[in-house]
């Protein structure tokens, strides 16, 4: 069964998507600029906000010479770039704070409800209720797994039985969010049944191990919440 959104539902969607593709556009502005700086021997280990026309004017490349008008023209403009980009995610993030503050309706109560807890924050919140919980329902936690595609894929063929992770099928838009959820519910929230969960099973393994407990954790954490 494929649940199809309202209007309004479907608009609901568009603050916290700008938001996230604003969000990626400004890491790789600020990227960019890492790499161009590296192309003259210079390795940029300050936030990007700090690198400003002034501070550019200053640089010195691999042989101690002021870097080229060319070069400094380009890098000003991802500087100009980065810093728009930086006022369209204040502006969103301002009308995101005001609507859960100010606003009415179900969506926002909702929001609110997940943002009193500890280790969930206004990005998770918003995304979950805004994607699924805000207007559709789950009739059990399979439904929940399988919307945001944490469903494990086994796979058997005669004497060959191994998992292949998880399905990845569901909402993108809310699995991106659930990995951070867990590492946040495990740090603020250390005695909670999940947390002892996570500890018990996955606190002595390797770095793998523990990145496949993470994911575990968030498909348990979501069907909770």
């Amino acid at each position: 069964m494929v649940p199809v959104p309202s209007r309004e539902d479907e608009d609901d969607r568009h603050l916290h998507r700008s938001l996230k593709t604003l969000k990626q556009k400004r890491t790789a502005i600020g990227n960019r600029m890492r790499g161009l700086l590296k192309t003259q021997g210079i390795s940029w280990a300050g936030p990007i906000l700090k690198l400003s026309a002034e501070a550019l004017g200053e640089l010195r490349d691999w042989e101690g010479v002021e870097l080229g008008a060319g070069i400094q023209a380009r890098i000003r403009i991802q500087i100009e770039l980065f810093h728009q980009v930086g006022q369209q995610i204040g502006a969103l993030e301002k009308q995101r704070r005001e609507q859960v503050r100010q606003g009415e309706g179900k969506k926002l109560d909702q929001i609110r409800l997940l943002e009193s807890l500890k280790g969930v924050g206004i990005n998770g919140a918003w995304t979950l209720v805004m994607e699924a919980f805000g207007w559709r329902e789950f009739r059990n936690r399979r439904q929940v797994g399988a919307c945001l595609g944490m469903t494990p894929c086994p796979y058997q063929s005669g004497s060959s039985h191994r998992e292949q992770g998880i399905s990845k099928a569901g909402n993108r838009w809310c699995r991106d969010v659930l990995g951070e959820l867990a590492w946040t519910w495990v740090q603020y929230q250390p005695n909670s049944e999940l947390t002892l969960w996570f500890e018990q099973r996955f606190a002595q393994a390797g770095p793998r191990a523990r990145k496949v407990g993470i994911v575990a954790l968030g498909r348990k954490l979501v069907i909770q919440l």
